[in-house]
């Protein structure tokens, strides 16, 4: 039998051990959505090359470290749900050797995001509910970046006059509250 997709969704799973997932050569989507997980490690899945898909939305992460997401597919840009947990850090490095087409960040704690996590085929990005009030300006020198939502910031002026020009410059669809500075 072949499993494409692995839901273990509304679940009470607090921890995704190492070697927790292992030789689903097939796997594409890991949901894990909707869990208590407040841990998990870069080896918790292993030769799994295909994922493409790692949905840990409503959780209870409080950070992420490094190279948490190397076990994902490397051909092809990543689609990685992680909005409404309680993540504070980013490692500068958990997203090393992986190319993110989407991400959900939104309903966390975050009020720093790290640069390194800007390279790539980033899309589309989801930060809204943070408390971000600056983006670092390697996020401005995306190309690839057509889609940001990230109301209900508490975003500084020259942050917002950057992404309105970053808007224009770039022809991206930027949700932001309509703060006045």
């Amino acid at each position: 039998m072949i499993i494409r997709i692995l839901d273990l969704g509304y679940n009470e799973i607090t921890h995704v051990e190492k070697n927790a997932i292992t030789d689903m050569p097939n796997l594409e989507q890991i949901l894990l959505s909707r869990n208590k997980i407040v841990k998990f490690h870069a080896n918790s899945f292993v030769n799994t090359p295909k994922i493409w898909i790692l949905d840990l939305r409503y959780n209870e992460l409080c950070e992420l470290g490094e190279k948490w997401f190397s076990c994902m597919k490397k051909e092809e840009p990543l689609i990685i749900e992680l909005g409404h947990n309680n993540i504070e850090k980013i490692h500068p490095r958990t997203f090393d050797g992986i190319s993110i087409w989407y991400m959900d960040l939104s309903h966390n704690k975050l009020n720093e995001v790290p640069g390194e996590m800007f390279t790539g085929s980033l899309a589309e990005l989801k930060l809204t509910n943070n408390t971000l009030e600056h983006l670092p300006d390697s996020f401005f020198q995306q190309k690839d970046l057509k889609g940001l939502n990230i109301g209900d910031n508490p975003l500084q002026c020259g942050t917002l006059q950057k992404l309105k020009k970053f808007a224009e410059t770039n022809g991206a669809i930027i949700e932001y509250d309509n703060q006045k500075c």
